[in-house]
């Protein structure tokens, strides 16, 4: 009995020391975390060893006596899944036996309990010598900046450490202090870091309770793997069943989603989630280094979830430390997703000579990200009162999405006193991955100030099924102003494919007007369309029948309409294309019923290499029709253009088009084919440039019809790198009189500021005006590398206009205005760079 427990001990022993790959041959495909395998471990804490505890005697071994006395015991602490990676082996010492006493049987091994398994604690191989300053805390590069270097393994290369598991905590420090067993607490001091997923929390202290929570202090941290989160705290408590990490007076900065600087965000209590979402209690958050010269947000709450979103509740905007606005909830995202905006702002606050004194402002709300959306609320001088409700709705299996816009103008009595509604909904239904469908309905009562209509609705819908060789469409609307007009029509689509070489599409609709004022107006309309198409070897063919049956007949009906485009050899230097029409066509009301065949050739463009500086190119276009009636016509069209280069610093581009067209021009049919008449005309462009110094284009043109045509002058300078110049109009060789010139300025005003002016200059002439009229200025300044200030003012419009945008996300939605116009110089011009 004595040698079968032995035996079995021995087994134990060597399977539990078997490598993890072994495990993998046998068909486990499970494998840990990054942040938690040996490898990820090994690298940042090298030759890290288990829990220091006494060495056994190095007389005891197997071989030299065949009791298991003398072999330390080796206690596994338990995994959550068997067969992934192996155990972490803690030698204990043996209890010595008596001499005259009978050896004890073999220890069993210690069963894995079925629950969550506890912290696995290892040891630095060297901790740092006393007076060594402890690991400085980790901090993140701004946005844009190179990354941190991560920490190097030792030259000696990293021990073996084995594969944790998928939840599992590792805790590695200088040294270990108390009893490494299942619920026993245990201390860690010196150099603490504790690892879970892709969280390293890091300290100078840690106490384990011995269930499941884990206590860090001594300046403790705690950042993400990729570096580009960082929290700090006074106290951080870290619950190892729930994933959880709460942090005592935090402090944090993250450059995820920022596409300048950082995010800075501090609170009274800060939360990690296993999710990866930070939730944030008395919070304070901005982009700025220093929030009292710039601006910061204070909320009740706040929540980060990584890679989307940052929402505050009950959030007050700060400049400098000043309160300006005060938002319910506030929405930035943190990334890019089209068809989605996170929109709340500060109030909009400016004057124009139609409003008055406005003040607008959106109160973002949200409750999931299947709802979510913004309240208006706006008020002007001149007009009243303007309330507003926007929601947007999805829901999470993608089978309904919409939205909801809603308005309620209250009109003081400057402007009629009167109180009017605007609502708009919009549903998408996925019936089925084929079938789907749009219901759009929209009420408008408000036309605006001092316009008198009666309140109108619009309901469309359709529905469409896509199948595999073909699609229909059904769709239905109505239309109402009032009592006095109404509209109905009703449509069906279908699109078929019945051959590779032969598609069809058939429409069909059906529409009903009544208008009370005009009873012409009164009428039923049905409409038939088909289109055949036939892809041959020869040619391509189109088959058009158009049908219209209504009340007051007009148009033309095709009965049918046949058109051939021949497959033609074509030549790159003479490039070509012939198609044929011929059909029989009905026009109303003036009952004209008749054949037409028509051809078309186009020639060209052709293209010609002249004197190594000099391309022409030329281009013709013959048409010919005949019809039933006996009448013909014919037209030609000719372009032509020639482009020549003088050296380096001037272009000349001059162009010819000329319209010769012959027979009946407007027979026999009133609507169709109606050609125009004989024309030509000439235009020249003359361009000199030096680079993106100078550029001067003068440009003018002729109908040759002895009337002196305009001279059109643009002159861009760049007199600097970040300064630009513009200056534009035109000068009438019939009055001896220059037009209005327009007149662009962008240049730097004194550090991180830039003005922009823009303004007509007007010298009398046919306008009678004298002057510098429909000015524009615009002002950009940057305050602290944080946020900028936009203004604005526009004479024509007596408006003044202010906005504030936040520099860390300058390509989305997080922008803070009041009327957000933006620049007024034209920014294709790179000026700044």
């Amino acid at each position: 009995m004595r040698f079968v427990s032995l035996l079995l001990a021995v087994v134990f022993t060597t399977v539990s020391l078997l490598p993890a790959r072994a495990a993998q041959r046998s068909g486990d495909t499970n494998t840990a975390p990054a942040a938690l395998s040996p490898c990820s471990i090994a690298q940042a804490f090298p030759s890290a060893t288990p829990a220091e505890s006494p060495s056994p005697s190095p007389s005891a071994s197997p071989s030299s006596s065949p009791s298991p006395a003398a072999s330390p015991a080796l206690t596994p602490l338990p995994f959550s899944r068997p067969g992934q990676g192996f155990p972490i082996l803690v030698p204990t010492q043996p209890t010595p036996t008596p001499p005259s006493a009978t050896p004890p049987p073999p220890p069993t091994p210690t069963p894995a309990p079925s629950g969550s398994p506890g912290p696995v604690f290892l040891v630095h191989p060297s901790p740092l010598p006393s007076g060594v300053p402890p690991t400085p805390t980790p901090t993140i590069p701004p946005a844009g900046a190179s990354p941190l270097p991560t920490e190097m393994p030792s030259p000696a290369g990293p021990t073996p450490i084995p594969t944790l598991g998928p939840d599992q905590v590792a805790v590695v420090a200088d040294r270990v202090i108390g009893t490494n067993a299942e619920h026993q607490p245990m201390d860690a001091e010196g150099n603490v870091r504790v690892y879970y997923r892709d969280v390293i929390l890091s300290g100078e202290q840690a106490h384990y309770d011995g269930e499941h929570t884990i206590s860090i202090t001594g300046h403790p941290s705690l950042r993400n793997q990729r570096g580009d989160a960082v929290l700090n705290a006074t106290l951080i408590t870290f619950d190892t069943d729930k994933g959880l990490a709460t942090l005592t007076g935090g402090s944090g900065a993250t450059t995820e989603g920022v596409e300048h600087g950082r995010l800075y965000y501090t609170g009274t209590r800060i939360e990690t989630l296993r999710s990866g979402t930070t939730h944030i209690e008395r919070s304070s958050f901005t982009t700025c280094e220093d929030p009292k010269g710039g601006y910061h947000f204070e909320s009740r709450s706040a929540d980060i979830y990584p890679g989307d979103k940052l929402v505050a509740r009950k959030a007050v905007l700060y400049l400098g430390l000043i309160p300006v606005a005060y938002i319910p909830v506030l929405v930035i995202g943190l990334t890019r997703r089209p068809g989605r905006a996170y929109t709340s702002s500060t109030p909009e606050i400016g004057y124009t000579q139609t409003t008055g004194v406005f003040a607008k402002e959106r109160l973002g709300f949200y409750r999931s990200d299947d709802w979510y959306g913004y309240y208006v609320l706006n008020f002007f001088q001149k007009l009243g009162m303007e309330m507003g409700y926007v929601a947007f709705y999805h829901r999470k299996d993608n089978r309904r999405s919409g939205s909801i816009n809603f308005d309620d103008f209250n009109y003081n009595k400057l402007s009629g006193g009167q109180k009017r509604y605007n609502l708009s909904l919009n549903d998408n239904e996925n019936f089925s991955q084929r079938l789907r469908g749009n219901f759009a309905f929209t009420y408008n009562g408000n036309y605006g100030p001092f316009v008198y209509l009666p309140p109108s609705f619009s309901l469309n819908s359709s529905v469409s099924y896509t199948g595999t060789r073909g699609q229909e469409n059904y769709t239905f609307s109505r239309y109402q102003s009032g009592s006095q007009q109404s509209n109905t029509s009703y449509g069906f689509t279908d699109s078929r494919q019945l051959t590779p070489r032969v598609s069809q599409q058939i429409n069909i609709s059906q529409s009903s007007n009544r208008n009370e004022l005009f009873t012409s107006g009164n009428t039923d309309d049905l409409h038939l369309n088909t289109l055949t198409h036939i892809t041959g070897q020869a040619f391509d063919t189109d088959i058009t029948v158009d049908k219209t049956n209504q009340t007051f007949l007009a148009g033309i009906d095709r009965l049918p309409e046949i058109t051939l485009r021949p497959h033609l050899r074509s030549f790159a230097r003479f490039p070509y294309s012939v198609n044929f029409v011929a059909g029989r066509y009905h026009e109303f009301p003036d009952n004209v019923e008749t054949s037409k065949e028509e051809a078309n050739l186009s020639l060209g463009p052709i293209y010609y290499r002249i004197f190594n500086n000099t391309d022409f190119d030329v281009g013709v276009n013959v048409r010919q029709d005949r019809y039933g009636t006996g009448d013909e016509k014919a037209q030609i069209t000719q372009n032509m253009s020639l482009s020549s280069t003088f050296g380096r610093h001037a272009t000349n581009s001059l162009s010819y088009n000329e319209v010769n067209t012959n027979g009946n021009r407007f027979g026999p049919f009133q609507t169709l084919d109606v050609l125009g008449g004989n024309s030509s005309s000439a235009q020249d462009v003359l361009r000199i440039f030096n680079e993106s110094y100078y550029n001067l284009t003068l440009s003018t043109g002729t109908s040759f019809n002895h009337i002196a045509q305009p001279v059109s002058y643009q002159l861009t300078l760049r007199p600097f790198r970040v300064a630009y110049v513009q200056l534009g109009g035109s000068y009438d060789p019939s009055f001896s009189k220059f037009g209005p010139t327009n007149v662009q300025v962008a240049t730097p005003f004194g550090h991180d500021s830039e003005i922009q002016v823009s303004a007509n200059v007007f010298y009398g002439g046919v306008f009678g005006q004298r002057g510098i009229l429909n000015k524009a200025i615009y002002y950009r300044h940057i305050v602290g590398d944080c946020y900028e200030i936009q203004l604005s003012y526009r004479q024509d419009l007596k408006e003044f206009d202010a906005t504030i945008n936040l520099l860390a996300f300058p390509s989305r939605a997080a922008n803070f205005g009041i009327n957000q116009n933006g620049p007024i110089i034209p920014q294709s011009f790179t000026y700044g760079g």
